[in-house]
Formats: C-alpha cells, structure tokens, sequence
C-alpha cells in the first residue's frame, strides 16, 4: 500500500545519506525500540518473550535491502550465511579440501559479546594466514559494509604480493545478523554458547527473534574511531 511504498523509500534514501558520508551502515531502518541502558556506552533490548516467525521475516526483509543498498560498492565475492553454516558443519573443508578462515573485522568490544565459532580478530589471520596453505577467507562484521571494505582490501593486496598462498577472500552477506537467521550458533569470549549479540546501533537491530541485542549508544562516535585506527594501525 502508500504506506509501504512510503516506508521503503525512506530506508532507501536514508541508506543513501548514510552512505554518502562514510557511516559504516546505509540505513536508518528501525528494527526495534526501546532499550536498557548498560555500563560503558551500550544499550540492550531484552529477547522476546515468545518466537515470533512474522517479526523475524521482517527483520530479514530489513537486513536484506540494507544490505543491498551497498552490496555493488565492493569488488569482493559475497558468500551466504547458509553457504557458510553448511560448509561449517560439513567440517570446513571445500573444494578440494580447501581450509575454511573465519575473520570477524568488528571491534574488541563487538567481539567480546560475540561472534561466530571459530572465527578469527584481523590481527589474529593476519598473523597465520601465510601458514594456513591454501584457503577460503570469508569477512564479516554486523552487516557486511566494513567487512566488504575489508574483504575489498585484502584481495587486491594479495593480487601485488609476491607469494605463493592460494587465498581467495569473500564477504559475508549480511553478516553476523543474516548468520542468526540462518540458525548459526554464536559463542562468547570464553567459546561458551550465547544468544547475545552486537548490532553496533539501534538502526541495525535486526538479529533474529531470541536473540539479545547489544548496541552502542553513539555508534557514529564508535565508528569514526575505528575508522581512525584504520588510519593510523590497530591497537594491540
């Protein structure tokens, strides 16, 4: 109906402003409301009572155009988080057994609340991946817009290095979100089983239902001080 149309062309061109000032996400799509304030910045909005198949649809629907709205901005392969999870549980290995690299390009904070099973900090790959033999490094961060940058960069370092390391990079679409609603398992800082998860800012609350969401309060400050650090080398 008009308000549909109405409410996608808002997103539309809200992801429009976002990207055109460098923000790490393209939307202002509100996926949720509301939320406890925690220690340090962040926010969390509780789980749902009950599952809810309808709320998680349209979460999905809200990841996906935001996701699209920069999908064609990065010259790296998009990966699924389906195509993941079923290569994860098949054990890793692809095409001829071809090691499966998990690298998550969020901050500390980000991956401390979570992350996926396995997965790796930049500095952590950047340190075994000249030993890891031939492999598939697939990125990801909340939504896919710094890792595609990051998955961007990596492969066009690799096409100047003069070295025999067989890598191929993707991005993961719609990342750490899009794995929640492909039924991913997430770990916390101690690889324990948890349902929490950091979506960076309200506007990218789109995790699955039954998932905790956790989210900075001044995501624009958060970014533009990994931006920096980027800049001038990560901390240690």
């Amino acid at each position: 109906g008009g308000r549909s149309s109405a409410r996608a062309t808002a997103v539309a061109n809200a992801a429009a402003n976002a990207a055109s000032r460098g923000a790490n996400a393209v939307s202002r799509a509100r996926c949720a409301r509301g939320g406890a304030r925690r220690g340090g910045g962040a926010v969390v909005r509780g789980m749902a009572s009950s599952s809810s198949s309808s709320s998680s649809s349209g979460k999905m629907s809200s990841l996906t155009a935001m996701c699209d709205e920069f999908r064609d901005k990065f010259e790296v392969e998009y990966v699924t988080a389906s195509e993941v999870l079923k290569r994860v549980r098949d054990g890793g290995d692809g095409v001829k057994g071809r090691a499966l690299a998990l690298v998550d390009v969020r901050g500390e904070e980000e991956r401390e609340t979570s992350r996926l099973p396995n997965a790796m900090s930049v500095e952590e790959y950047e340190a075994k991946r000249d030993s890891m033999g031939a492999h598939d490094c697939v990125c990801y961060c909340t939504i896919g817009y710094r890792s595609g940058a990051f998955a961007e960069k990596l492969a066009k370092s690799t096409s100047t290095r003069d070295d025999d390391v067989d890598v191929k990079y993707y991005n993961l679409y719609g990342s750490i979100l899009a794995w929640t609603h492909a039924g991913g398992e997430l770990v916390d800082a101690n690889g324990a089983p948890t349902k929490r998860v950091h979506t960076f800012g309200k506007q990218w609350d789109c995790a699955a239902e039954g998932y905790e969401s956790v989210y900075f309060k001044h995501p624009m400050a958060k970014g533009f001080g990994q931006m920096l650090r980027g800049w001038f080398g990560r901390k240690k």
